[in-house]
């Protein structure tokens, strides 16, 4: 495991970007609806946003205290919500360029398996 995202070109199945920041095994990662970004989350227990244009990382989001098992973009591309074997959800706010945490909801007693 190489705690890395990559992008590849769907025409020549060539990797155009790798993109490292992860301390530990990155899960998952998805598109935003505009397509401009890409969220993952790792067992390092944080959610990073990536620019597809150049591949960097653009955020950290950090505050769960345990792995992050799923983090989605809203269908605006507005929101991003990550949930984490910490029995959390967090709500994420990503426009504008600045994000933060805008809501952790509790009151699961056991690792949240899904978000939608």
């Amino acid at each position: 495991d190489d705690k890395t995202v990559r992008l590849w070109s769907a025409h020549d199945g060539k990797a155009t970007h790798t993109m490292s920041g992860h301390t530990l095994s990155v899960t998952s990662a998805s598109f935003s609806p505009d397509g401009l970004q890409v969220v993952s989350h790792s067992n390092d227990n944080t959610v990073r946003l990536w620019s597809v244009h150049d591949g960097k990382a653009t955020h950290t989001m950090s505050g769960h205290t345990s792995i992050v098992n799923s983090a989605l973009f809203s269908p605006d591309g507005s929101l991003v919500v990550s949930r984490s074997w910490d029995n959390t959800v967090r709500l994420w706010s990503v426009h504008d360029g600045k994000v933060h945490c805008i809501a952790i909801l509790h009151g699961h007693n056991d690792i949240v398996n899904n978000v939608a």
